[in-house]
């Protein structure tokens, strides 16, 4: 489930990132992974994004199926990009860097 949730959000953001400069799909510049010093990979890498105030970097994006357990990932966002989301199972947590999103309701909101 946690590749499968990794790439409905990744073809969510993609299609996003299209919608508001297309042809970026095509390119092949909408979805990238990185890696950290320790290896940890983190999905989703920051990409610029077009907006109405200009040029703007995404939010790094984590995919993890889990219903509990998820702050140990959150600390590979923060110790990277300082701040993220980690989309889950069903926890919804906005209090701290990386806010937890359930990844049905982060699609919706990637439309």
């Amino acid at each position: 489930m946690t590749s499968l949730t990794e790439q409905a959000i990744g073809v969510h953001l993609a299609r996003s990132v299209d919608a508001r400069s297309e042809g970026r799909w095509l390119a092949g510049d909408t979805i990238g992974y990185v890696r950290t010093s320790n290896d940890r990979e983190i999905d989703l890498a920051p990409i610029p994004m077009p907006s109405d105030a200009g040029t703007v970097m995404s939010v790094p994006i984590e995919s993890k199926w889990v219903s509990r357990g998820w702050k140990s990932e959150a600390r590979v966002i923060v110790g990277k990009y300082q701040r993220g989301i980690l989309a889950t199972e069903s926890i919804l947590d906005t209090s701290g860097a990386v806010w937890a999103v359930p990844a049905p309701l982060l699609a919706m909101t990637l439309l």
